[in-house]
């Protein structure tokens, strides 16, 4: 039963991660059609390093599941990581998809659709980018996963990587929407909440 288990989570944690990459598919065809009508638009070296993201995340996820061993019991320490690494993945993937409903144009890059306004409701009332703490949910859910710690310094890179990200997302946000977006900036998390209630417009 716990090989059945551990098996159900490697797969969990796989499968979430390969997913990242359909949507990032997804999300470069967006771009591309968005960008051509974006009121702002801006990109730089930070935009394009993030890029190969995704795609190096699906292949670490395929190459994992296919060098796992899970013909022996898992140990205990094995199991939970497991269990938590697909729990922390599949968390990633909901994350992803919230923020989708919420926010239904947003795509990769950098850019401001014309008539654009802030978002903060949904997932936006929690963190100020919740599509990248997605990302890096599901980065460390399969490190986690499958206890790779290569992998796990990896994901704590693109946690810097993303930190730099946001702030250049921000500058352009604040030049463009000025004081509110400001104080929606001082009131919500990067990427983490800073309050157990929601922020709520003044």
């Amino acid at each position: 039963m716990a090989n059945v288990i551990l098996v159900a989570a490697l797969v969990t944690a796989s499968w979430s991660a390969l997913l990242r990459v359909a949507w990032c598919v997804v999300g470069f065809v967006r771009m591309f059609r968005n960008h051509s009508r974006a009121a702002v638009s801006k990109w730089g070296w930070v935009q394009v390093a993030v890029v190969p993201e995704a795609y190096i995340l699906g292949a670490a996820a395929l190459v994992l599941w296919l060098r796992a061993n899970n013909g022996g019991a898992p140990t205990a320490a094995g199991l939970s990581c497991a269990i938590a690494g697909a729990g922390l993945s599949v968390s990633g993937v909901l994350v992803s998809v919230w923020t989708f409903l919420t926010f239904p144009t947003i795509g990769t890059g950098h850019y401001i659709s014309e008539g654009q306004t802030i978002v903060i409701k949904g997932p936006y009332a929690w963190v100020r980018h919740p599509t990248y703490l997605g990302v890096l949910l599901l980065w460390f859910g399969l490190g986690l996963a499958y206890r790779t710690i290569p992998l796990l310094v990896l994901a704590s890179c693109y946690a810097l990587i993303y930190q730099v990200y946001a702030r250049a997302e921000e500058e352009m946000l604040t030049a463009s929407f000025g004081e509110p977006y400001r104080n929606y900036c001082s009131r919500v998390g990067r990427f983490l909440p800073r309050s157990l209630q929601p922020f709520r417009a003044a």
